[in-house]
């Protein structure tokens, strides 16, 4: 599996950078490239936003991580809690 993850700030799941999106091309600023590649290879891909700390259950309800809003903490928790438990 590839976990992508963006920076901080303002960028969204699946945007290295705004500024390069609306300068130079939508490949050069965002995720776009990479999904392509892990999807003709036939890897499993998890786009993170650790900007935020919600997500939405099987339900159809909005769930909050207890980790609080750091950026650090949201990564640490998944990678921890989530991602280290599934094979």
């Amino acid at each position: 599996m590839v976990v992508l993850i963006h920076g901080r700030g303002v960028v969204r799941a699946g945007q290295w950078a705004r500024r390069l999106i609306m300068n130079e091309s939508l490949d050069r600023g965002s995720q776009l490239p990479y999904l392509r590649e892990c999807s003709k290879r036939g890897w499993g891909v998890l786009v993170m936003n650790t900007n935020h700390n919600t997500f939405i259950d099987r339900d159809g309800r909005q769930r909050t991580f207890e980790v609080g809003t750091s950026y650090c903490k949201v990564l640490f928790y998944f990678m921890t809690n989530l991602l280290a438990k599934k094979k």
